[in-house]
This record gives structure tokens, C-alpha cells and sequence, in this order.
């Protein structure tokens, strides 16, 4: 946090005001897109959350349009649940918005103060981040950083998501910066880690991590670097809730399981769905109302109040389970297509006879004279299968390339020379490309590397090293290693971690 009355290095400070309307009293929090500056409203004499865009990122007239619809975007839902947008402002050369301030701390304040949560308030916070999600969905904004630091819990319980600001329409394709996926490693889902884009289901398996940690007092992975926890999700599937705190219902723990598919179309349909499944099978775990006792002293009510019948108090319990859904009958087989397994059988019986009568033509002659294939274009395992039927040597020499890795790039004997067999073919076979070391550099600096060495890249967060804010402390692959051209490479910044006591945020990256 910047002291009061010293300017910050970016040339804001306490005291500085925006738009003529307001003035920055301290800074909150800071991520990977900006900073977020406790304000006040002069004009309304009201406390104000200011999310400013960092000032590398507002020179990119991209980015920061993007930051204003988005801003637009989000201004245009009202829903309880979410932190309001106020206002947007251009000042100081740095786009910002003016957003709720809430009093209260975030998730991940309480969640380092207390560990774990009661089910109850678990799901209780969860209920309260899904129906935030559905609105947002239904406009067609995308969170993609849902996570326990962007959740605020208000002093008097309410639950407000916040920081949209690194969110995109769903629709929006034309401002987006390929490979750009910021996020933070434990929330990721599978398919942004991928580099595929973000999806409303996306943001269900964020939510699903966010109830596991709050049940489980842990993570759904971990591992001993960001890029690690972030590469597992792909491969493995998380514990389950119940190994590690047995006391949560089983109805909860399967929705959370469902939540963390790691296919995008086994979780939820909507932020809707998984809502009602969450509080439905919570409720399944609570006790039932125990109806009054038939045959006691009767009660005289008020006139206008209703008459509670027996009937009507034991509705619900002899109300039928709902059936569990029926599992998928797996497709019948096509059958074969039998004419066309006999075309390719005939074509196959006559090029083997074609491929003899040759043979025999030339062995009669005492020499075997072959067509040097196109070898170029190839894979090198194909380039072996070839040679090998025609009797031809293969020599290979690898060379950093921008085609795929193992793909031949060049021959030493033009294709369809006519040669001896066992001539030997020297071909040059793609190793891949250099991969840039970033290590060490700023944020953009790393960015703008990968995009000219023809990288696409991954951004995730780490909060653990807070000496190095800002500048990437670790990637995947490593530096100078050689991988696909244009291939994804995952590179991890420190950011600010959560504070752990303190009042009144209106969110942050």
C-alpha cells in the first residue's frame, strides 16, 4: 500500500483525483491487469472502489478499449450478488472503473484466517457466487478469473463477486489476443490452462475448486510450482471432497465432483443448474420438519391467516425422490460397409500384383532401379516406412525449424530421381523452435518476447514470492528448450497475495 501522501510510482497517489469527482485515499489491492485504489465519491460524498488499468496495458489501444466495453458491459447488469459498476473514467492516461466499495474482506482473507468453512456457509457463499455468474452469463460476459480473492463477503454477509475487469463478452472474438489467458493456477480450468478459450463452464469449474477449498480447507491440486498444479488438472481428476473432511454430505460432494469435470460439457449447463443442484442437495441433508401432534388442544388463528392441515404438512415427505438420472446407452456399432471394404480390398490384391510384376521385371534385368519418393512433407517415421519398401537408406539430420517437430524440411536427391537400391537419402528432419527465456523479465516485457518469437502463452498468478511482484518466476518449457513453433508456453507472475486482516475492498485481480 502506498503511504499516505507519498505519490505512487506511476505518478498516483493519496490525494489524487479522477474526472474532477475522485480522489484516491489508498491502494487495496493489484494484479495482473491493474490496481484497485479505495476512493471517494466527492460529488455523492460516498466510498468508491477504483480499478485502474496498468499503465503498460492502457498504451495498447486494444486492451484498453476492451477494458472500456467491458466496463459498459458490466455497468448494464444490476444484480445483488455482484459489485456495481458506477462509472468509467479516462485520467492520468490510465482507463479505470468506478465500482461498489464493500466493506468486509474477501474469501481469501477468511479462508487464510479460519481454513475451512461450515457446509452450511459453503454453500451458502457458493449459492451466492452462481447466481452472480448467472447474470453475468446471461448478458454474455465471462468472468474467467473466478477465485476466493475476487469473492467479497460484506460486513453484514452479503456475497458480492467482483472485478469483471479481466472479463470479455462471450461473443467478443475481435479483441482478443491470441494465447492471452490471465487467471490464477489453482482456479484455472482445463480447457484455459489448454489455451482454449474461456466458456460460462469455465467459470463452473472455478466455482467447483472455490467450494473444495472452502470444505476441504485445501486445494483441489497441488503441487510444488503454479505451473504444475495448473499442467495436473489435464491429466488427473482431484480427490474427492469427502477423503479429505468425510463429514460433508454426500449430495454436495457430488455436485462439487461434477463441477470439476474435467470435460467442459460433463459439468452443469449453466450457473442456473448447478445453483439449484447445490442448495437441492444440501437441503436432502437437513432434518424435516417435524408436524404438530393430531389430536391436541385446538388452536383458534386469526382471520385471514391460512389452515395448516396435516395433509398439507406431511406433503413433503411423502413426496417421492427424484430418480437419479438414467445412465447413457452407449451407440450401437455402424455396420460396416461391406462394398466398400471389398473396393479396397480389390485395390489393395492389385497394387500387391502391379508391385510384383515391377519386381519381377527388374530382377530379370540384375539391377533395381527405384523413384526417389517426396520424401518432404513427411513425417520421419513415414519417410522410414517408404524407404524401407523401395530398399533406400535413410540418413537424418535434425535443424531448428518453424514446421511441426519431425516433419522432413528438405532432401539431399530430388524426388523422383531414379536411383539404385540402397542409395543412401540424406533428409533434413524439423527439431522444433527455441523457446525464449523470459525468466526474470516484467510482465509485458515477457509477453511481447513470446508474441515475436511466434509463441502463444499462457499467464497465471502466484502469490508467494512478493519480492519480485510483477516479473515472471517461473515457465513452461523452459527457456531455450525447444518446442512447437507456435506452440503455448505457460509463464507464472508474483502478484500481490491477500491481505489477511483489513476492512473495505471492491475487489481486484
Amino acid at each position: 500500500m502506498t503511504p499516505k501522501g507519498r505519490p505512487a510510482t506511476n505518478g498516483l497517489g493519496p490525494g489524487t483525483v479522477l474526472a474532477d469527482r475522485y480522489r484516491l485515499e489508498n491502494r487495496v489491492a493489484a494484479g495482473g491487469m491493474g490496481e484497485v485504489w479505495r476512493a471517494t465519491d466527492t460529488l455523492l460524498e460516498r466510498n468508491v472502489a477504483v480499478k485502474l488499468l496498468r499503465s503498460s496495458l492502457a498504451e495498447d489501444p486494444v486492451v484498453s478499449e476492451r477494458f472500456r466495453r467491458e466496463a459498459l458491459l458490466a455497468a448494464q447488469i444490476s444484480h445483488p450478488n455482484m459489485a456495481g459498476v458506477y462509472d468509467y473514467v479516462q485520467s492520468t492516461g490510465r482507463p479505470g472503473i468506478v465500482m461498489e466499495f464493500v466493506d468486509g474482506e474477501t474469501l481469501a482473507e477468511r479462508l487464510a484466517r479460519e481454513e475451512r468453512l461450515g457446509v452450511a456457509e459453503s454453500v451458502r457463499i457458493g449459492g451466492g457466487v452462481l447466481s452472480a455468474l448467472r447474470a453475468a452469463h446471461t448478458t454474455g460476459i465471462v468472468h474467467r478469473d473466478v477465485k476466493p480473492g475476487n469473492v467479497m463477503l460484506g460486513a453484514a454477509g452479503e456475497v458480492k463477486v467482483t472485478d469483471f475487469g479481466i472479463a470479455r463478452a462471450a461473443s467478443d472474438h475481435m479483441l482478443t489476443e491470441t494465447g492471452m489467458v490471465i487467471g490464477t493456477a489453482h482456479y484455472l480450468s482445463p480447457e484455459q490452462v489448454g489455451g482454449s478459450p474461456a466458456t460460462p463452464a469455465s467459470d463452473l469449474y472455478s466455482v467447483g475448486a472455490i467450494l473444495f477449498e472452502m470444505l476441504a480447507g485445501r486445494r483441489p491440486f497441488e503441487a510444488e510450482t503454479p505451473i504444475a498444479v495448473a499442467m495436473k488438472r489435464l491429466t488427473e481428476d482431484p480427490p474427492t471432497v469427502r477423503s479429505l473432511r468425510p463429514d460433508t454430505p454426500q449430495p454436495v460432494a457430488r455436485v462439487i465432483a461434477r463441477a470439476l469435470a474435467r470435460e467442459p460439457g460433463d459439468r452443469y449447463g449453466s450457473a442456473e443448474e448447478m445453483r439449484v443442484a447445490l442448495e437441492e442437495a444440501f437441503a436432502e441433508t437437513q432434518p424435516p420438519t417435524q408436524p404438530q401432534p393430531i389430536g391436541g388442544p385446538t388452536e383458534v388463528l386469526p382471520v385471514g391467516e391460512a389452515v395448516v392441515t396435516a395433509a398439507a404438512m406431511t406433503t413433503e415427505a411423502l413426496r417421492p425422490p427424484v430418480a437419479a438420472p438414467k445412465p447413457k446407452t452407449p451407440r450401437a456399432p455402424k455396420p460396416r460397409n461391406r462394398a466398400r471394404g471389398r473396393k479396397a480390398a480389390f485395390v489393395a490384391i492389385a497394387a500387391l500384383v502391379v508391385g510384383s510384376l515391377i519386381f519381377l521385371a527388374l530382377a530379370q534385368r540384375g539391377t533395381t532401379v527405384v523413384a526417389v519418393p517426396p520424401f518432404k512433407g513427411m513425417t520421419l517415421q513415414q519417410a522410414k516406412d517408404q524407404a524401407g519398401k523401395l530398399g533406400l537408406t535413410l540418413v537424418a539430420n535434425a535443424q531448428n525449424s518453424q514446421l511441426p517437430i519431425g516433419q522432413v524440411t528438405n532432401q539431399d536427391i530430388r524426388a523422383g530421381t531414379r536411383v539404385a537400391a540402397l542409395t543412401k537419402v540424406t533428409l533434413t528432419v524439423s527439431n522444433g523452435w527455441p523457446v525464449p527465456d523470459v525468466m526474470g523479465q516484467d510482465q509485458d516485457r515477457a509477453e511481447q518476447t513470446l508474441r515475436d518469437q511466434g509463441f502463444t502463452f499462457v499467464v497465471m498468478q502466484d502469490t508467494t514470492q512478493t519480492d519480485q511482484l510483477g516479473t515472471v518466476i517461473s515457465q513452461s518449457p523452459a527457456g531455450n528448450s525447444l518446442s512447437q513453433y507456435g506452440s503455448q508456453v505457460a509463464i507464472v507472475v508474483a502478484t500481490a497475495p491477500p491481505r489477511r486482516h483489513g476492512k473495505g475492498k471492491g475487489g481486484g485481480d
